[in-house]
């Protein structure tokens, strides 16, 4: 019997503060703007490579299980679409602006999914390296994850492991880098 109150115990403070986080991530606005800057070991057209080559993610981008061209032509070139599975959840992204080797702009095209927005990567020589400059500007729909991205995660966080997982890569190469 003390199992059973323990249990609706912990079913009435999970139902409480799921509820508190839906109404104070209601107050959040759903778009976003965040960015990340960093300085990256490696020339710039080898950057610009590992970031326009999306069929090679699911070898070095944490996260990204597979991917599958949907339209035609290059890999980094304007108007490709691909499919890209991270979790149990598909996303649909586009090439929208494609400007080797400084610039790539990708875009979420599912408006209806629990978040949307677009990756712009610019990428800067500097000596023997380069500046990747990521922005990300997305729309997050449900309250909860609003409030989670805001108070608990970052919505940073995963360009953060995008740029971390690239320098991984290029500081130790596999198959096809």
């Amino acid at each position: 019997m003390v199992l059973v109150y323990v249990g609706a115990g912990f079913l009435v403070i999970l139902l409480v503060v799921l509820t508190a986080m839906h109404l104070a991530g209601r107050r959040l606005p759903e778009e976003h703007r965040a960015i990340v800057e960093a300085d990256i070991p490696s020339r710039a057209e080898r950057v610009w490579k590992m970031i326009e080559d999306w069929s090679a993610y699911p070898q070095w981008v944490k996260g990204v299980s597979k991917v599958e061209p949907i339209s035609t032509g290059g890999k980094g070139d304007k108007g490709v679409s691909f499919r890209q599975r991270m979790g149990r959840q598909w996303v649909v992204i586009d090439v929208e602006i494609a400007e080797p080797p400084r610039r790539l702009v990708h875009v979420i095209r599912d408006e209806k999914g629990p978040f949307s927005g677009r990756w712009e990567y610019i990428i800067e020589p500097r000596g023997e390296g380069c500046r990747l400059l990521m922005t990300e500007t997305g729309r997050v729909r449900s309250p909860v994850a609003r409030f989670m991205m805001t108070h608990l995660i970052g919505y940073d966080y995963f360009m953060k492991k995008f740029v971390g997982a690239l320098r991984n890569r290029l500081v130790r190469p596999g198959p096809g880098s």
